[in-house]
């Protein structure tokens, strides 16, 4: 673990301990100390206690929902497989023609398939940051074009990482477009201009970072959004904000949440009073989490992880929002947006029971987390 990862983990930490400690009666005792190692917390209210551990996931996002690429090739590979063999079944009379390399990524062996494609690994919202995000601000910063008054918006669907020099000529390429759209001149037709009344034009565009090498690779396309900023802030020089997209790292919420039951285990294992304790992971998600896509995905992993560990009451997931009442719909977006950067936010919770408690540890009591804005699931048998 890095120093910006310890940094983040001990600021959850103490958000936990801070929500807590503010409930009237609760008491929160350190427990990992660095010393022996175990949960973070013991946390009562009178004789109620339960162990707490509390984890901070900074690669929410990943390019795949589940497990390696060389899987999700060999499933590929098998749907074609059947496609054509079926298609050979019923038209027996024709021949099929196919390229040398097309026929070997078929026909190869598992085990020679994975050898070849094995090496080829998912791309996490850290690595896409590390690799991508980063020095490409840093190569913008240090261009002809870093002092232009431009917001510049980057979206990508999903998490691809060029290589260098992919990088390298999409930097050259919005470098040369800034300067033309800022004469007036913007010279790529892929840009489509958006007019908009008051107000400085949009320009837009979608840029090939990755053209397919074959029909087994992928083209990469990341969208470009470009406003000039008129008024006070036109000082400021060149803003970038970069967005990738992809689906929940379910297999950093499963390696933390496994981490973490070992950490719990290794408390009630040496104090005889905390061995029926609830024992509660704590997760926060760095980036957020879709309150969609994200949460189905994420119960579903819950789920999966309360029937392997039967000795885990609950996870418990941190969430901030506003304390106060959202404006209606009727008075706009600029209400909206003054509510935001006007209010308070506060820490809440959606907590996810485990429906496979075994009798050896205790259930979480939903009391534990009683402010006014937390919910609580039940996962599994009831």
């Amino acid at each position: 673990m890095d120093a910006t990862e310890q940094n983040a983990g001990l600021h959850t930490e103490q958000q936990v301990q801070k929500y807590f400690e503010s409930h009237l009666g609760w008491t929160v005792k350190k427990l990992d100390t660095g010393r022996l190692g175990g949960a973070d917390f013991r946390i009562c209210h009178g004789e109620t206690c339960f162990l707490c551990e509390v984890k901070t996931i900074g690669s929410v996002r990943a390019d795949f929902t589940e497990g390696p690429v060389v899987d999700r090739l060999l499933e590929d590979r098998d749907r074609r497989r059947t496609r054509i063999d079926r298609s050979q079944d019923e038209n027996p009379d024709k021949t099929l023609l196919m390229r040398k390399e097309e026929w070997q990524w078929l026909r190869a062996s598992d085990a020679e398939f994975r050898k070849k494609y094995g090496t080829r690994k998912r791309n996490t919202e850290a690595k896409f940051g590390d690799c991508f995000e980063t020095p490409l601000r840093e190569s913008l910063d240090n261009s002809s074009v870093s002092e232009l008054p431009y917001d510049l918006r980057l979206d990508s669907d999903d998490l691809y990482v060029p290589s260098k020099a992919e990088r390298a000529r999409f930097v050259d390429w919005l470098v040369v477009q800034l300067a033309a759209i800022d004469r007036d001149d913007p010279v790529d037709r892929r840009w489509v201009p958006e007019d908009r009344p008051y107000a400085a034009p949009v320009y837009s565009a979608h840029y090939p970072l990755h053209e397919a090498a074959d029909q087994h690779d992928t083209r990469h396309v990341i969208g470009v959004r470009l406003q000039r900023r008129l008024g006070s802030h036109d000082d400021e020089g060149l803003r970038v904000d970069v967005h990738g997209y992809g689906t929940l790292n379910v297999e950093r919420v499963r390696s933390n949440v496994e981490k973490a039951i070992s950490q719990l285990r290794a408390v009630a294992s040496r104090e005889e009073r905390s061995r029926r304790f609830p024992r509660v992971v704590v997760l926060r998600f760095e980036s957020g989490l879709h309150p969609l896509d994200d949460l189905q995905l994420l119960e579903e992993e819950v789920g999966t992880l309360f029937k392997k560990f039967d000795d885990l009451s609950a996870i418990a997931v941190l969430q901030w929002r506003p304390d106060g009442q959202a404006p209606p719909a009727e008075q706009g977006i600029s209400a909206w947006f003054r509510f935001l950067g006007e209010t308070p936010c506060v820490p809440f919770f959606i907590v996810y029971h485990n429906g496979w408690l075994s009798g050896a540890t205790e259930g979480l009591d939903p009391d534990a987390f009683s402010d006014r804005w937390s919910t609580h699931t039940w996962v599994g048998p009831q």
